[in-house]
């Protein structure tokens, strides 16, 4: 509910944004947006990463099984997922901080899992 309502006035998440408090009364100042964004940014990147390396697999595999002598047979499709692997290491940030754990509406992951 408070992404939400965050996501509607279009205030939020830059480095000139101003503070937001959430449900719970924590103030989540700008950087800390701006970390958070780049966060999520960066586990979707991940996941449409994942989807599309299975996604190469599926597609050689047409209607058999996905792990054949046809699927696996040329080496271009790992040099490619290698590259896209190597890219990702450079785009996706490798700090896990607790700021994401800020935005939770308390539904979601408890914030002990952060630390």
């Amino acid at each position: 509910m408070d992404l939400r309502r965050a996501q509607k006035t279009q205030l939020y998440f830059a480095k000139s944004s101003p503070p937001f408090i959430n449900h719970k009364g924590q103030t989540i100042e700008a950087a800390q947006q701006v970390n958070v964004l780049a966060q999520a940014q960066s586990i979707v990147y991940l996941s449409v990463f994942i989807m599309k390396c299975f996604n190469v697999f599926a597609v050689k595999a047409r209607f058999s099984f996905p792990f054949g002598r046809q699927t696996i047979g040329n080496p271009y499709n790992f040099t490619g997922i290698f590259a896209g692997a190597c890219l990702g290491i450079f785009i996706i940030p490798r700090r896990c901080t607790s700021s994401l754990a800020l935005l939770s509406d308390g539904q979601g992951i408890p914030r002990e899992k952060f630390r």
